[in-house]
């Protein structure tokens, strides 16, 4: 009888544990989601209520409810990821990967948006071919999201610089920007998902969003491991590790 007792007291714990997981879950979404929708929405009113705009402050507007609209894509998407990897419904496709081309892959991929801010992404990567065994798609969900950061978070005309560095078991790799960097104390909380949720008073860096939530499922499930090292005024240094030997 107690035995069924305490089996009870524990699945009601376990329900009250996922009801808040649930609701913190939410919150940090609509969090997410509040800021382009509301900028959608006065960008629109001004559009609307101003029949007479000039045509190139129109455009102007209403490019901006496209950016906005196609980042309010992105976070939905960064949800729908992050759930899929968080219910094990992610398989990884693991294949032998030659980390060096994923590299330039990815910084291809980001260079439009370093253009825009004249920042220059520097490799320091030795000329050994590194084959490490990952999902190449995954990693390079890791990349675009990191350079992207780093961009987004640097000074113009400055750089965004990518190691690479070899230890006996594992792959390291460091994502290094100029930019105003993040207080010790988030230095781990930025990749928690609830943080925003946990934490009423301190709040992320502002667009660090989901992504980095995202980043480190992925490494978690390449069995590596992600951090950051950074102070203010001195940019940040994301690091994120592979298993040489899996």
């Amino acid at each position: 009888m107690q035995k069924a007792t305490n089996e009870l007291i524990e699945a009601n714990e376990q329900l009250k544990n996922m009801d808040k997981t649930k609701d913190e879950f939410l919150y940090t979404v609509t969090h997410e989601l509040r800021t382009p929708i509301t900028s959608i929405r006065a960008m629109s009113e001004i559009v609307h209520d101003n029949t007479d705009m000039p045509e190139e402050q129109r455009q102007h507007f209403l490019a901006g409810v496209i950016r906005e609209t196609e980042r309010l894509s992105h976070l939905i998407t960064q949800v729908l990821n992050l759930e899929k990897y968080e219910s094990g419904r992610q398989k990884l496709n693991i294949t032998s990967v030659q980390l060096n081309t994923l590299i330039k892959d990815a910084i291809q991929s980001v260079n439009p948006l370093a253009n825009e801010k004249h920042i220059v992404i520097q490799t320091k990567i030795p000329n050994t071919v590194f084959l490490v065994q990952c999902d190449a798609d995954l990693i390079m969900q890791v990349f675009n999201n990191l350079l992207s950061n780093a961009i987004k978070f640097s000074p113009e005309n400055e750089s965004v610089t990518v190691s690479v560095y070899s230890n006996y078991d594992e792959i390291q790799i460091w994502v290094q920007d100029k930019g105003r960097g993040i207080e010790k104390g988030l230095s781990e909380l930025i990749f928690d998902k609830f943080f925003q949720a946990n934490n009423q008073t301190l709040r992320k860096p502002e667009g660090s969003g989901l992504g980095l939530a995202i980043c480190k499922k992925i490494i978690d499930l390449h069995e590596g491991n992600i951090w950051v090292e950074s102070e203010i005024n001195k940019g940040a240094k994301f690091v994120f590790t592979l298993p040489l030997n899996r």
